[in-house]
């Protein structure tokens, strides 16, 4: 019986909390920057308009932002909390296609670089690409 308290009292703590627990998160802004590039890597210098629109889970819509060629802007103008999940969704005003819907986690300051501008590859549409970068 005591070997058995011994084992429960060792296993019992990995089971959450504590170092090994929930993740923690960081309040922070979020941001996206227009670094867009052809598909064989020139930069665009035109003046090519980005519009980025924010969908909060307990605000909804926030009001759409624009981005020219090098620019980064905070998409919310606020502080989130750490954990708050958002979708992003970025489209261009020189094509038709679909809008590419990013979703993000706060956990710090959080910035969406769009790299690669949308672009048709026969009949398949490629839509933007992007990294997410912390801090």
């Amino acid at each position: 019986m005591r070997w058995a308290c011994v084992v429960l009292g060792l296993v019992l703590p990995a089971c959450g909390g504590g170092p090994s627990g929930p993740k923690t998160y960081v309040d922070g802004r979020v941001f996206v920057e227009h670094q867009l590039r052809t598909p064989s890597g020139q930069p665009i210098t035109d003046p090519v308009r980005i519009e980025v629109r924010t969908y909060l889970p307990e605000v909804g819509e926030v009001p759409p932002v624009e981005l020219m060629p090098g620019q980064r802007k905070d998409v919310v103008g606020q502080v989130l909390k750490g954990g708050t999940k958002l979708k992003i969704a970025a489209t261009g005003e020189w094509y038709d296609g679909p809008t590419t819907e990013i979703e993000v986690t706060v956990d710090g300051n959080v910035t969406v670089v769009l790299t690669e501008h949308p672009h048709a590859v026969g009949a398949i549409f490629i839509p933007f690409k992007y990294r997410i970068t912390y801090g």
